[in-house]
């Protein structure tokens, strides 16, 4: 198994694979591995001719057997994207194992899926024929250099707290940051820096803001509100591990504040500098980790473990995974 990192520097020293798969909900880094295999493997000026992209749920076999050989137009090179790689059929994979056993160096194909894991899937049969990558969310000091890179394409710099407060209000999907880096650098054209309150002012009103009141409702322990706040981020199209993952962050901050508690340590300012709270949220914080014990929150964190195993394994609805992990969390 393979991932981001890994294969970014390998396409930075022009080791390109044959084959690869990629897999995850982070689209925007497939995009970003894609664009660099392009620009190195493809190279100039040729590579619009050289580069095609078709979907599983369009295309079978043949045509990609058929772009598999021979060579490409002024260029022995091909760059072939096939989106939506989890729909290919069963018959379809098996015809394509002549390209995986023996790919041709001139040809690399590209394979990508959005689902999060190849478990139970007919793509998990490939996965020791193919360089498979796991598209995992990136960590977090990655994540502000994205966010300062991102900022640098507006001509504009960003500071260290105002990223904090991005990834707070935001969370940590590379699309919702991209979406609202985009709308806060178009609003303060302007300016060449970007502070907390700017940020705030604009992501303070992002959908995102209602996954903080999901876990605030659970916090609180309001079954009602929380599960019809559930549903309404399912169909909003919120993704299901990015609910998933506010809800660990959320309770693990009730967790590490009952930790500094019983170390002595209870001023705000202190614990919002060591948990990277934006400070004028910390009196919520404190409020709620009062109403939850140790056992409870380990219990909670079980039951976060459990939903994303499921949720990962595809075997039932997120819906259901979800419901079912509100009920339990509330009923602790």
């Amino acid at each position: 198994m393979n991932y981001y990192q890994q294969v970014l520097k390998d396409i930075q020293e022009s080791h390109i694979k044959s084959v690869y798969l990629f897999f995850g909900e982070e689209i925007l880094l497939a995009d970003d591995l894609i664009k660099r295999i392009k620009s190195t493997f493809l190279g100039q000026p040729e590579a619009e001719l050289n580069y095609f992209v078709r979907y599983a749920s369009d295309n079978g076999a043949d045509e990609l057997i058929a772009l598999n050989s021979g060579l490409g137009l002024f260029s022995h090179k091909k760059l072939i994207i096939l989106k939506e790689a989890d729909l290919l059929k069963q018959k379809d994979l098996d015809r394509l194992s002549s390209v995986f056993k023996k790919p041709a160096p001139e040809i690399c194909l590209v394979m990508q899926t959005n689902i999060s894991s190849l478990f139970q899937t007919r793509l998990k049969k490939i996965e020791n024929q193919i360089t498979t990558v796991n598209l995992l969310s990136l960590r977090p000091d990655e994540l502000q250099k994205f966010v300062r890179e991102e900022f640098e394409k507006y001509s504009q710099e960003i500071t260290p707290d105002a990223v904090d407060v991005l990834l707070f209000m935001v969370g940590h999907q590379l699309s919702d940051l991209t979406s609202q880096i985009n709308n806060i650098a178009n609003y303060y054209a302007d300016r060449k820096t970007i502070t907390g309150e700017m940020v705030e002012q604009i992501a303070g009103v992002y959908v995102t803001q209602d996954v903080f009141e999901l876990s605030r409702l659970i916090g609180e322990k309001n079954p009602e509100k929380a599960i019809f706040i559930m549903g309404n981020l399912l169909q909003s199209g919120v993704s299901p591990q990015h609910i998933l993952y506010q809800l660990y962050r959320h309770f693990s901050i009730l967790f590490r504040i009952q930790g500094y508690a019983r170390s002595g340590i209870n001023r705000s300012e202190t614990l919002a500098r060591e948990l990277k709270i934006y400070p004028k949220y910390m009196g919520e914080y404190h409020k709620q980790s009062k109403l939850w014990n140790l056992s409870q929150l380990k219990t909670v964190f079980n039951y976060l473990h459990e939903a994303d195993r499921k949720l990962k394994n595809n075997t039932l609805e997120p819906q259901i995974v979800l419901d079912m992990l509100s009920l339990k969390i509330l009923n602790c």
